[in-house]
């Protein structure tokens, strides 16, 4: 398993687009707070990327943040954006978790998929995961079963 600790956030967003622009079957998108509303190239890439992956048949689960006590009331109308690109959208309350997984690769990071994420001067960090063989997937397994779980236990 190639195991690789991210502290840039450019290349933390890199790799959300490489796992977004190389699933083969499913992707899960896990972020609590997610936010396009202002039109930039990085957004756009992030669209182009979304939109090229569901026209190739791929399974896009989106998880975020549902309503709960310490939730802002509106965080379910910025993910409007994404109703588009996904039936599958779960709201999952106090969910602080974020993640962006293929069948083969998995970024656990603090980075929310919003534009206050990617371009303030937050201090984000990340690891990522790839599988190299079978013998790698039971560990791999469970971070797949962590997010059927979130899925679950959505309201």
């Amino acid at each position: 398993m190639i195991l690789k600790f991210i502290s840039d956030p450019n290349e933390l967003y890199k790799t959300i687009l490489k796992i977004i622009r190389e699933s083969k079957e499913f992707l899960y998108i896990v972020s609590p707070y997610m936010s396009f509303k202002k039109d930039n190239s990085s957004i756009n890439a992030t669209r182009i990327a979304i939109t090229e992956a569901l026209n190739r048949g791929i399974k896009i689960d989106i998880i975020t943040r549902g309503k709960d006590t310490n939730a802002p009331s509106d965080n379910i109308y910025k993910i409007r954006d994404f109703l588009s690109f996904s039936g599958h959208i779960y709201l999952v309350p106090y969910l602080h978790s974020k993640i962006y997984c293929n069948e083969s690769r998995a970024l656990i990071t603090s980075l929310n998929l919003s534009i206050s994420s990617l371009f303030n001067q937050n201090k984000e960090s990340g690891v990522f995961l790839e599988l190299i063989n079978d013998l790698e997937s039971i560990e791999y397994s469970k971070i797949l079963s962590y997010l059927t779980n979130l899925k679950r236990i959505a309201n």
